[in-house]
């Protein structure tokens, strides 16, 4: 794991920062081999024991669209809204997650990567970070 006391990551159950960068933390179920996200204890399909892996880190763009309003927790009113998309993970996961980049560049099946993007600091200076997908 990367040294992770320089910031401050706002959903620890859903995103790690490895060596080899960001990374969403899913579950495998033990006895079928589906992937999970985010992690689950037990197979929604056959009820057996997950365990928790690390899932890709890119995928492809299956749809999108642009929330024209200010992002859930925005002071000002003014702010620009954000763009929302599912991404198809190669563990046959699909994740919901906010976008980052161009909209004009969030087209179906284009490859997309896992990012964190900075949301505030906390009370020590730290950034604090949250998880994003952004076209490779």
């Amino acid at each position: 794991m990367a040294d992770n006391d320089d910031v401050v990551i706002l959903d620890p159950e859903h995103l790690a920062l490895t060596d080899h960068g960001p990374v969403l933390l899913g579950s495998r179920c033990s006895r079928c081999g589906l992937h999970f996200f985010p992690r689950r204890w037990e197979c929604a399909v056959d009820q057996a024991e997950c365990i928790d892996v690390e899932l890709s880190q890119e995928g492809s763009l299956w749809v999108s669209t642009y929330v024209h309003t200010p992002a859930y927790g925005t002071q000002a009113l003014a702010a620009e809204g954000y763009g929302v998309g599912q991404v198809d993970l190669p563990e046959g996961v699909r994740v919901q997650a906010v976008l980052s980049g161009q909209p004009s560049a969030w087209v179906h099946g284009c490859r997309m990567a896992l990012v964190t993007e900075q949301v505030g600091s906390d009370d020590q200076g730290r950034p604090r970070l949250v998880y994003r997908f952004a076209p490779v």
